[in-house]
């Protein structure tokens, strides 16, 4: 059956509506970048990613820019055509068809599960080390993990906006706190001044393979920036405030990971960067704060916390818009496509969605996992699946206007970025894995993605052939042009 290239207007349909023009510009900017928890990505990501890439982590920041921002490129000219909660599952149902487009749709809630899991996860370590350093009781990780659900579930109830609302005022006072430490060192000029060599790539210790390794940290510290074209369906203007998120999220968090990243390096010095910098895993921007600028370490404290529940809220309110994308169609079951009559909220999504990442600390928990391995896990297996939409979201801006908007097609814009945006990422795929150490449960991470994809695949090939009225409306539902 030829799959036909239509939308359906959302508005004409009996189906329940999310709040429209509920946010602007900045609710949906914050939303972005809260998504991609500033100071949790610095704090947790970049020792990580100096252990393989050295003093070069600012380079590794700086190719992922590139790559991200030419992946928005295509992204922007999606967003201007088709409106819609569901993100790339639309895009790509576009692009390269239905089955690709929820199998892609599949991953991205999988992934944003996941990431879920793993900031509350974090949040409930971070909050249970800190409570008792600053002299209160021990408490353990997951009860305050299970706080931090709790919470994501009761802001997310009360709209769209009054969530946007919150996740502004606490990305603002997490960068702040980030963005000051920084500063100093810059000024200061670290431990032995001002370098080139966190821009040369041969000076990365594990060659091309450890700066590779190290590209897949730097791309998952983005990861929640493109939720941006989640709120489609809910914005002023989606066609214009969309394109503008996504653009500046990326390169607002471009320029602060380089920036931080660069004067972490020189403030541990270029020769110390692996032993130094990657050597405090948890602490590395607390042992900065001690030696040049200790007002800011109360700050940082206080803010990783609110960053990670933030983060938090942001990946649940993302996943929530693809349960409700895919419950309106009758994809998912059609409850989930349901929003409230107050708030006008995908409420019973929330509901399921708060419930699934209950069941996934619960597990890990009977697994034995801690907390922070939970977040590591989790985090690196939504990496993976979110790298792997990327490049198929690359490959359907290449499809789309080279064969059914032929009239738009632009050599760089429809070509060249997607190419080289597709190259980054599969580079990043390809050396995480070579360079996965044998024996750990990393290793066994792309299988794992692969499977969950295939599952996808296969479940969309089967509503095909039952139920061809639900796969004709596969990622066709959008908003209507103004």
């Amino acid at each position: 059956m030829a799959e036909k290239d239509v939308v359906y207007d959302k508005d004409a349909l009996g189906v329940d509506k999310l709040k429209k023009d509920a946010i602007g510009l900045g609710g949906i900017l914050f939303a972005a970048l809260a998504g991609a928890a500033p100071i949790a990505a610095m704090m947790f990501n970049t020792p990580f990613a100096a252990q393989s890439a050295g003093p070069t982590v600012p380079l590794v920041y700086l190719t992922a820019t590139i790559g991200l921002v030419l992946l928005s490129v295509g992204m922007v000219d999606f967003a201007r055509r088709f409106s819609a909660a569901g993100g790339f599952y639309s895009f790509i149902s576009h692009g390269l068809g239905r089955t690709w487009g929820f199998a892609s749709g599949w991953m991205m809630m999988i992934g944003y599960s996941m990431f879920e899991a793993a900031l509350v996860a974090a949040f409930g370590v971070f909050s249970a080390n800190q409570i008792a350093a600053w002299g209160g009781p021990e408490l353990p990780w997951w009860i305050l993990a299970a706080v931090a659900i709790s919470l994501g579930w009761f802001v997310s109830l009360r709209g769209i906006h009054f969530s946007t609302n919150i996740l502004g005022f606490l990305m603002i006072i997490e960068v702040l706190s980030l963005g000051i430490l920084s500063l100093v060192i810059f000024f200061k000029g670290g431990v032995a001044g001002h370098s080139l060599a966190p821009f040369n790539p041969f000076k990365a210790v594990g060659g091309f393979g450890g700066f590779g390794f190290a590209l897949t940290i730097g791309v998952w510290s983005w990861i929640g920036f493109e939720a941006a074209a989640n709120y489609a369906e809910e914005s002023r203007d989606p066609r214009k405030n969309v394109p503008r998120a996504l653009y500046l999220s990326v390169i607002m968090l471009g320029v602060f990971y380089i920036f931080v990243t660069y004067s972490a390096t020189i403030g541990y010095g270029v020769a110390n960067a692996v032993d130094g910098f990657g050597g405090h895993p948890d602490d590395a921007y607390f042992v900065l704060a001690d030696q040049f600028a200790k007002f800011t370490k109360l700050p940082m404290e206080i803010t990783i916390l609110t960053g990670s529940f933030a983060c938090g809220l942001a990946f649940h309110n993302a996943m929530v818009r693809y349960f409700y994308a895919m419950g309106r169609e009758g994809i998912l079951p059609r409850i989930f496509g349901r929003t409230s009559k107050s708030t006008q909220s995908p409420h019973m999504a929330i509901h399921g969605q708060s419930i699934l990442t209950t069941i996934l600390l619960v597990g890990f928990l009977a697994a034995g996992v801690s907390g922070l391995d939970m977040y590591y896990y989790l985090a690196q297996i939504g990496t993976y699946g979110f790298m792997g939409v990327f490049v198929l979201c690359n490959l359907a801006v290449i499809r789309y206007f080279t064969m059914m908007e032929r009239e738009s097609f632009n050599i760089f814009r429809h070509l060249i970025a997607p190419v080289v945006s597709s190259a980054v990422f599969v580079i990043a795929i390809y050396e995480f894995i070579v360079t996965a150490a044998p024996g750990t449960a990393y290793v066994w991470f792309p299988y794992l993605v692969l499977g969950f994809f295939l599952v996808g695949m296969a479940f969309a090939l089967y509503i095909r052939a039952k139920a061809p009225d639900r796969f004709e409306v596969m990622g066709r539902l959008v908003r209507a042009a103004e």
